[in-house]
């Protein structure tokens, strides 16, 4: 919600590849990070947890929007069978996880 302007800027004036490596680049680079946080100082902890929460959400949001701006552009006749299988595809990877 916070950096939706950003990512629409990112789809529209860098491209959809960018902007799906600039997510998984925030997901691989956040996420270790958010797991290994567990050993730090009570403020340190909470600090870094919200930084990285922040930046996990950014990268997530560049993923899912230009996952679904690629299926929109490249399967417009296909494109509501193909963004459902995306979010249905999406939501067992979560739930399995």
């Amino acid at each position: 919600m916070l950096t939706g302007g950003v990512i629409t800027n990112l789809l529209n004036n860098r491209g959809k590849k960018v902007t799906i490596m600039i997510g998984c680049a925030c997901l691989g680079f956040c996420l270790p990070i958010f797991g290994e946080a567990v050993v730090l100082g009570t403020y340190e902890f909470l600090v870094v947890c919200i930084v990285c929460r922040l930046f996990i959400g950014f990268g997530s949001g560049c993923i899912g929007s230009a996952s679904n701006s690629i299926i929109a552009f490249n399967y417009p006749d296909k494109m509501a069978a193909l963004i459902s299988a995306n979010q249905v595809i999406c939501s067992l990877g979560m739930i399995v996880g």
